[in-house]
């Protein structure tokens, strides 16, 4: 069974975002709960699945997260959580 996911259209319409921090926010979506719109991807899973370097997302999860488009709840030895934003 094929899935999909949806991103909304101010991600992809934004001119503030560069297409990496457009992908990394793809690829949260894509992890994310419908409802509660939580993921907790590591950061070698979403640099595998954006295709991407581990420093050119952490990059992009800063700016996203700058840009409040994204709240990372950084967990001490554990992956991090990613709420998305509405």
């Amino acid at each position: 069974m094929e899935g999909y996911f949806k991103v909304p259209n101010k991600i992809l319409d934004s001119l503030e975002l560069n297409g990496s921090d457009k992908l990394v926010y793809m690829v949260l979506s894509r992890y994310s709960n419908n409802k509660t719109k939580r993921c907790f991807p590591s950061v070698t899973t979403i640099s595998k699945k954006a295709r991407l370097s581990r420093r050119t997302t952490c990059r992009s999860l800063a700016n996203l997260e700058q840009l409040n488009l994204i709240k990372i709840e950084r967990e001490h030895g554990s992956v991090n959580h990613y709420q998305l934003g509405q």
